[in-house]
């Protein structure tokens, strides 16, 4: 009968030490697969901030600097040789700055180096903007040819833009690798700056050195930049 006894809560105490492991295996695989979903969701949800902020960056390039690059040896040396009066320049892309602004609290999801890269250069385009909308307040259809204030406004303004183009290719390219995007001109528009053309040059290298020619200008003293942000405090990570 004693045996008997041992025996049954021999099985019974098995039987809870079953129920045990097989519970507490079922919690870990409940834990594994929370943490998989949650892993994954974090992954698209930082997929989805740096594919937003790409398709900004790169309409900000397409519809203004592109242009304003393109332009900016003919209109700059028409000014300062007084020769034209100041042109009109159109307003701002309606999306400027909209993305960044109500995804902004997001950018955690993106690694430390792409954040630091996508503030500095989001600063450098708030002011840019203002010095821009600076110009378009102070310009008029009847402003002489000759007005040196107008004549400054537009060189602060594309002084700034090689910079500017710089830093937002080298953003472009590491939200594409959060995005792991391939960083192509069939994608984007920016991409193209770093393509070679037939001679074996890049925009790329032209930017940089007009960059460098600004800085060295502005070092000697013969102009002061107006934008608060001074163009070499844009972050040129290296991948």
């Amino acid at each position: 009968m004693v045996g008997t006894t041992l025996f049954a809560a021999a099985i019974g105490f098995l039987a809870v030490v079953f129920q045990v492991r097989s519970a507490s295996r079922q919690l870990r695989e409940q834990l594994a697969d929370q943490h998989k979903a949650s892993a994954e969701e974090s992954e698209r949800q930082k997929r989805a901030v740096a594919a937003a902020l790409l398709a900004e960056i790169d309409d900000f390039y397409e519809f203004l600097l592109k242009g304003l690059w393109e332009k900016r040896h003919s209109i700059c040396g028409a000014i300062e040789l007084l020769m034209k009066p100041p042109p009109e320049l159109g307003p701002l892309p309606s999306t400027t700055l909209v993305i960044y602004r109500s995804i902004a609290h997001q950018l955690g999801t993106l690694s430390v180096a792409t954040v630091k890269s996508i503030v500095s250069l989001y600063n450098f385009i708030a002011n840019f903007v203002e010095t821009y909308e600076t110009y378009r307040r102070a310009w008029s259809p009847l402003s002489p040819p000759a007005d040196p204030e107008l004549a400054t406004k537009l060189r602060d303004i594309f002084d700034l833009v090689p910079t500017l183009v710089l830093g937002s290719y080298r953003a472009c390219e590491q939200l594409a690798k959060e995005q792991a995007a391939p960083f192509e001109k069939s994608g984007f528009s920016i991409a193209q700056i770093g393509e070679a053309d037939e001679k074996g040059q890049t925009m790329k290298q032209a930017l940089e050195g007009e960059a460098a020619r600004i800085r060295q200008r502005i070092s000697k003293g013969k102009d002061t930049p107006r934008s608060d942000v001074r163009p070499d405090e844009i972050s040129h990570n290296e991948h």
